[in-house]
């Protein structure tokens, strides 16, 4: 659930399913099934379960799905969905968004070529080549997209200012553009805009 192309929507989904799986488990562990918990079979296989094992292990597990529900509350469906899952009519005619957005993604979600161009890129890649097109829209999309869902980002810059004050360039005075660069490596300057600021 980490990386540089992880998105809120995403984690959220991939989250729903974790929580599914401790249903699962609890179901399983009430029905004497151990599979799902292979050195708990190998322990009951030597040492039979008891009443109160199993109520333990499941009181936790729905303990611990009632404490991860609390950090993430349950998706409302079809909120950000249009993000992605452009092209489903479904998820496109249930969005909530204003009228004019809903135009542009009714528009986009029947373009045959901007489907086959959004099955070869990451989802927010597919929403920044819309920018100039569907600047909106585009825009509302990166919104969803934007905050980060795991500390990966934090984690990275400071591996990162690890490496460039090591032992060898401990001389470095000022760091942050170096690592700017490093953090950021995959987002591409926009040379045109910089050079007609300038």
């Amino acid at each position: 659930m980490q990386g540089r192309n992880s998105d809120m929507i995403t984690f959220q989904y991939e989250m729903e399913g974790f929580l599914l799986k401790i249903d699962y488990w609890v179901h399983q562990l009430r029905m004497h099934q151990f599979d799902a918990f292979p050195l708990l079979k190998a322990h009951f296989a030597s040492y039979p379960p008891d009443a109160y094992s199993l109520d333990l292990f499941t009181t936790h597990l729905s303990e611990m799905k009632v404490l991860i529900r609390e950090y993430f509350p349950p998706l409302r469906e079809y909120e950000n969905e249009w993000v992605i899952s452009p092209f489903n009519a479904v998820v496109v005619h249930n969005a909530q968004m204003e009228t004019n957005l809903q135009h542009q993604l009714f528009g986009l979600s029947v373009n045959l070529r901007m489907k086959a161009e959004y099955s070869t890129r990451t989802v927010s890649q597919f929403w920044v080549s819309l920018k100039d097109k569907y600047p909106q829209l585009s825009s509302q999309a990166m919104r969803s997209l934007m905050p980060f869902p795991t500390s990966y980002l934090c984690e990275l810059g400071f591996s990162t200012v690890k490496f460039l004050k090591n032992e060898y360039r401990n001389r470095l005075q000022n760091i942050e553009s170096d690592l700017m660069l490093a953090i950021n490596s995959n987002i591409q300057p926009n040379i045109e805009r910089l050079v007609n600021e300038k």
